[in-house]
């Protein structure tokens, strides 16, 4: 069983470890700037144990050091916020919030899996600020997005989510790229169930599920969901579970992150990577395009 370090372990870190403990992925190791966050966290989980028939360790941490030689990394900080704040705003509160971990993850060969808001612009901003680190970078964003489309459409249609398949692309919570062309339901094209403007009306709440959250609760991002994104990443990172998922990583060539789906695939803290985008028509492009240039110009203005 490989092992896993989670820096934060607020609303977040605490659920990722508890859905890897739930799920045997690995070994979970917390770090907290509090550390008495930390331990009481772990100790929570763990009390959880025997009714949830889960045998993970789960243990409070103090030493970076440690930390960062794990099979992989999750960056589960600064994921609190307010109506008031831009995306611009709440990328410079979670910057302020890992400065003290950057000199410590310069200095990782582990994979580290972003899972700080605004997913694609810290991932960015993290493959500008320490290009060394830049090709073991990896958030689930755009993979969030399609699991929300998933889990919508499946309501909408009173159906099981595991039916639907749906891979959305582009900026989380900026342009993103909800084709037809690749959501399904068992292998039935989703245009044979719902017209176009449903589709369009599901895929608009997606694009505003953040927002829309942010009014309702006043000051947190959604969790839960993401939480489960991130170890289903993880599962494929550390227990060698190949998978195609629509996640964002820095691009060799420009730096930045996009969510685009991959082949993603590690074993014994190595990180292997194939981008699988399908052929986008013209406006896909276009819309691909406009997305990596936002991510891009946000990233650099937190340099």
């Amino acid at each position: 069983m490989g092992t896993i370090g989670i820096i934060g372990a607020n609303d977040m870190g605490a659920n990722i470890a508890f859905f890897l403990a739930e799920q045997h992925i690995g070994f979970v190791h917390i770090f907290h700037e509090e550390s008495g966050i930390a331990t009481g966290k772990s100790l929570d989980l763990l009390e959880a144990a025997p009714i949830r028939k889960y045998s993970t360790y789960i243990s409070p941490t103090t030493d970076l050091v440690d930390l960062i030689k794990k099979d992989a990394i999750v960056l589960a900080l600064g994921n609190s916020s307010d109506t008031e704040s831009s995306t611009l705003e709440r990328a410079r509160k979670t910057v302020a919030t890992l400065e003290p971990y950057l000199e410590p993850l310069s200095q990782s060969e582990s994979p580290i899996v972003v899972a700080s808001e605004p997913f694609e612009i810290i991932t960015t901003y993290l493959g500008m600020k320490i290009p060394k680190i830049r090709d073991r970078l990896i958030t689930m964003s755009s993979y969030i997005d399609s699991v929300r489309l998933s889990s919508l459409l499946s309501t909408s249609l009173s159906i099981n989510s595991s039916d639907v398949s749906a891979t959305v692309l582009g900026h989380h919570g900026g342009t993103t790229i909800m084709d037809t062309d690749y959501v399904s339901v068992s292998g039935i094209p989703i245009t044979s169930l719902m017209t176009e403007k449903k589709f369009e009306e599901i895929a608009n709440t997606v694009k505003n599920y953040d927002n829309d959250f942010l009014q309702l609760t006043q000051r947190n991002y959604p969790f839960y969901g993401p939480a489960a994104c991130c170890t289903s990443l993880l599962k494929s990172i550390v227990n060698a579970a190949p998978q195609i998922i629509p996640v964002a990583v820095p691009d060799s060539q420009t730096g930045v992150a996009v969510g685009k789906p991959h082949y993603v695939f590690g074993y014994n803290g190595t990180l292997h990577l194939e981008e699988r985008t399908p052929t986008l028509s013209t406006s896909s492009q276009e819309l691909l395009k406009k997305a990596e240039t936002e991510i891009a110009s946000l990233a650099k203005e937190l340099l």
